[in-house]
């Protein structure tokens, strides 16, 4: 992806995916709309949707990469705030209720 971002902006942690080596090699220079749809036709859009990775035609073009890092940073900050809220209320107020945290020290 060289279509006139920084290499800082290509590699921005919302461009960042879980995938295969090889896959890597052979996507690296394609537009989003370009190797996208393969990959969902031939392993389904799960793999994308478990990422976070937004799947919209509009933010799969190149020139909507601002907008699909946004939307992707908005989706993993979900994500992330669901993981952690659930994780609290599972561990953190047994800890507290145990006494092993203190409560002015739970987040």
């Amino acid at each position: 992806m060289k279509e006139g971002f920084t290499s800082r902006e290509a590699d921005d942690i919302a461009n960042l995916t879980f995938i295969g080596g090889r896959t890597n090699r052979k996507i690296s220079d394609k537009a989003p709309a370009i190797h996208v749809p393969p990959i969902i036709a031939k392993q389904d859009a799960d793999l994308f949707k478990m990422q976070d990775v937004p799947l919209g035609e509009n933010l799969l073009d190149v020139l909507a990469y601002r907008s699909f890092l946004d939307e992707r940073r908005r989706r993993l900050a979900s994500t992330l705030n669901d993981f952690l809220g659930a994780l609290h209320q599972r561990c953190g107020v047994a800890a507290i209720a145990a006494g092993s945290i203190p409560p002015h020290q739970h987040v």
